[in-house]
């Protein structure tokens, strides 16, 4: 699946409000110990992303998105999310460092 990502941004709420405010998939990155966190969907991207901005990842977190439709059906962005995680396994044989909860 070859999706046209935004450039890397640091998760910060300054970089947060440049996002829009449309469905998407999105990943978040250590930048540090260049490790994948995390990969998600969203029917808002904005709002999706602040929220992780305000966890304190206690780490050089970084993100990126890719916007989709606003006609796409949740159950679409859903399997292209799980396509994403399945991919990211299938690569690393681990899936993103807190796809499933915190470790």
């Amino acid at each position: 699946m070859s999706l046209d990502w935004s450039e890397w941004m640091e998760l910060n709420l300054s970089n947060v409000q440049k996002i829009p405010t449309q469905p998407g998939v999105y990943r978040i990155y250590d930048s540090e110990k260049q490790e994948m966190l995390y990969l998600g969907e969203s029917s808002n991207l904005r709002m999706r992303i602040q929220s992780h901005s305000r966890k304190g990842w206690k780490s050089n977190a970084v993100f990126s998105y890719h916007s989709l439709p606003k006609s796409l059906p949740e159950y679409q962005r859903l399997e292209i999310e799980n396509d994403l995680i399945g991919g990211y396994y299938l690569e690393r044989i681990v899936a993103p460092r807190f796809q499933f909860g915190k470790k």
